[in-house]
């Protein structure tokens, strides 16, 4: 199984759903990419010069998409905000960087939805982790 596929075209469509209702896609060209083997349901990354120059891409974000298709709708819009939440583009400068969580998460996107909504979404996202977890030990002991 390779490292890195295309995600579903679900998947893609929630990511262009939140992307293109913020400013952000007016000046950034995202990549969303699969990683199952990823212990975090997202990661985001700026491109270096060179991915930038080959591929036009600015922001690319690895998604862990087993446990993604685990969450229901609101949860994954959350993953989503979460994952732009670290994306700060400075329109004066012309710059963009990766921004650490301000708090144990984005507050922004705690406000947005919550902290309940929130800490209930990571507490999924954690019980999605050690079921994948449990189903591939339960599938190597079989093997």
């Amino acid at each position: 199984m390779p490292k890195f596929e295309e995600p579903f075209d679900s998947t893609k469509s929630v990511f262009k759903a939140v992307i293109d209702f913020t400013e952000l896609h007016k000046v950034l060209t995202f990549d969303i990419i699969t990683n199952n083997k990823l212990r975090e349901v997202f990661k985001t990354a700026k491109t270096n010069d060179y991915e930038k120059h080959r591929t036009g891409v600015d922001i690319k974000i690895f998604i862990n998409e087993e446990v993604f298709e685990m969450l229901d709708e609101v949860q994954q819009n959350i993953v989503v905000e979460e994952a732009l939440a670290y994306v700060e583009y400075n329109y004066e400068k012309d710059t963009v960087k990766i921004n650490k969580p301000d708090v144990m998460g984005h507050s922004g996107v705690i406000g947005k939805f919550g902290d309940k909504l929130y800490l209930n979404t990571l507490t999924i996202i954690k019980e999605a982790f050690n079921s994948l977890k449990e189903q591939k030990e339960v599938e190597g002991a079989e093997a």
